[in-house]
């Protein structure tokens, strides 16, 4: 998901895509360590999910102080 689209979101949404991008990062490694995942660009494209929404988390709280 782009930034763009992430900055639209609410806190709440927000923090819902992070847990969501977090268990799938999870199942993923799960996967991988036991050979059945075929894309591991997909763990990389989760985890730049995961870190753009922290960053957007993060701004977020920056300007509301």
């Amino acid at each position: 998901m782009r930034a763009k689209e992430l900055r639209e979101k609410n806190t709440g949404e927000l923090n819902n895509f992070l847990n969501e991008e977090r268990s799938k990062l999870n199942q993923l490694r799960f996967s991988a360590k036991s050979n059945q995942i075929k894309d591991y660009k997909e763990i990389d494209k989760i985890r730049r999910n995961i870190a753009r929404v922290l960053t957007i988390l993060r701004e977020n709280d920056l300007n509301n102080k």
